[in-house]
């Protein structure tokens, strides 16, 4: 059986725009929707009154996942749709583990924590840096709303994620019939590592140059892999997190690699992608190597 499109889903509003888009990712790649709440079990110490509160509550969620799995059925027929009800220590070990079989993992911002104007919910947080399979963290309450439906941006350098990334951000911009915006952001030479010695002068010019040529030959063969795909090539002498920030706006769908070309590669997400998930103007994809095929 194909692995399904896993969403995480609480009852918050934010949760449901996550589960719509879910929904619509579902019926783009033809694959079932499997809508997960996380319900914590209840401590061995608790007494018999705990444990019928316990009962009620667990039933009273699966009425809510039953609701919003007729709810999606209502407005996609054509699509295989399940709810479960799992149990465990927290919300995000639960999601991390069923990303396991998943191909694509869905998350909204922000949950029903205490913490509501936190940017990211723990939750989405954890998850995003520990998922097994791609993750999109989609910005709520209110629906995205995109002037430009049809353009999917993807960070682009050179290290291994970048082509993880690249092929994910191809992938769905051939689905949704969109141009793909290829990012690519570079600034004055950097230590990145203990002992690197930097030059103490070289031409913005012949860097400008060679940057040009990290984002072709980044790109080079995908565009033959997918010849229906419009391709814009953005290479540019600023921040990534700024550049991104500003195609971000408008666009369906940012997608980076969870870690870039930078140092401190024993991090789970680095600090663009980080940045970007918190910022973005459009739902964001994270590609860790595991989504790599």
């Amino acid at each position: 059986m194909a692995a399904p499109i896993i969403v995480g889903f609480d009852g918050s509003p934010h949760s449901q725009v996550a589960v719509d888009w879910a929904a619509e990712e579902a019926r783009l790649r033809q694959r079932r929707l499997l809508i997960i709440h996380s319900f914590l079990v209840l401590s061995p110490l608790a007494t018999d009154l705990d444990s019928s509160r316990h009962e009620a509550s667990r039933a009273s969620v699966g009425d809510l996942v039953d609701k919003e799995v007729a709810r999606i059925r209502d407005l996609n027929p054509d699509l295989e749709v399940s709810g479960k009800v799992v149990g465990g220590m927290s919300a995000s070990i639960d999601l991390v583990e069923a990303s396991e079989d998943g191909e694509l993992l869905v998350v909204g911002s922000r949950g029903r924590g205490r913490f509501t104007s936190l940017l990211l919910g723990s939750t989405s947080t954890q998850v995003t840096a520990y998922s097994r399979c791609p993750v999109v963290v989609v910005r709520g309450p209110a629906p995205v709303r995109s002037q430009e439906p049809d353009r999917i941006v993807v960070g682009v350098d050179a290290s291994p994620l970048s082509q993880a990334a690249l092929r994910f951000a191809f992938e769905e911009a051939s689905l949704r019939e969109a141009r793909l915006i290829a990012v690519h952001a570079w600034t004055h030479p950097v230590a990145t590592e203990s002992g690197d010695v930097l030059p103490q002068v070289y031409s913005i010019e012949e860097r400008a140059d060679s940057e040009k040529r990290v984002l072709a030959e980044a790109l080079a063969g995908w565009p033959q892999k997918y010849p229906d795909v419009p391709v814009e090539r953005v290479c540019e002498r600023v921040d990534a997190r700024q550049l991104l920030q500003e195609k971000s706006a408008g666009a369906c769908l940012v997608v980076l690699g969870s870690r870039g070309h930078g140092g401190f590669t024993g991090l789970l997400l680095g600090s663009t992608t980080q940045a970007m998930v918190h910022h973005a103007d459009a739902p964001v994809a994270v590609v860790h190597s595991s989504g790599a095929s």
